[in-house]
């Protein structure tokens, strides 16, 4: 019978297995570290384009901001010109009034039987001093202004007798109210 020493072919598989798997080891060690790097190079390469986009997005903010602030800035201007213009519009509303009140006046004014010597006018009354020939011509210019859509709420504060020239007159005084939005319509 023959006999044959096996245990060297065994030694040799032991130390090939033994080198199979320590090469496994390695190669999976090394497997590890690449895709260890990968995601370490993907994770930092997305963190570089976030930080891109930060800054790219906070210099768009500090422009958008520049631009909110001269935006802010003529708003600021634009209501000074609003204030102002509504101070023109007013202006030229209480040209209007004026003009319109004192036309009024001449029309209803009793002609040569009376005239007026003051008229103080403000924006909701008027106050009339003047002088008429007889208590009728007093009574015709309070029937007018009565008539006129300009006035309201007639009132006579006084009638006195008076001297002008040898000729005796009525002094008077009366109030009354402005209807403003008829005047100021025109």
């Amino acid at each position: 019978m023959i006999r044959i020493n096996l245990l060297p072919y065994r030694r040799a598989r032991k130390k090939e297995n033994i080198r199979k798997q320590i090469s496994v080891y390695f190669l999976s060690i090394i497997l590890i570290l690449l895709i260890l790097f990968v995601f370490d190079f993907s994770i930092k390469s997305k963190i570089n384009n976030l930080n891109s986009k930060i800054k790219t997005a906070q210099s768009e903010l500090a422009r958008y901001q520049k631009q909110a602030k001269e935006v802010d800035a003529l708003k600021g201007e634009l209501s000074k010109l609003d204030s102002k213009l509504k101070i023109i519009d007013s202006l030229r509303d209480g040209r209007k009034f004026g003009i319109n009140i004192l036309k009024e006046l001449t029309i209803l004014t009793v002609a040569e039987r009376m005239w007026l010597t003051s008229a103080n006018i403000n924006r909701d009354s008027v106050n009339f001093n003047g002088f008429a020939l007889d208590d009728k011509t007093v009574a015709d210019f309070m029937r007018n202004l009565e008539r006129s859509r300009y006035f309201a709420g007639i009132d006579l504060k006084n009638v006195t007798k008076a001297e002008m020239r040898d000729t005796e007159v009525r002094k008077f005084i009366i109030n009354s109210k402005v209807e403003a939005e008829n005047i100021s319509g025109e």
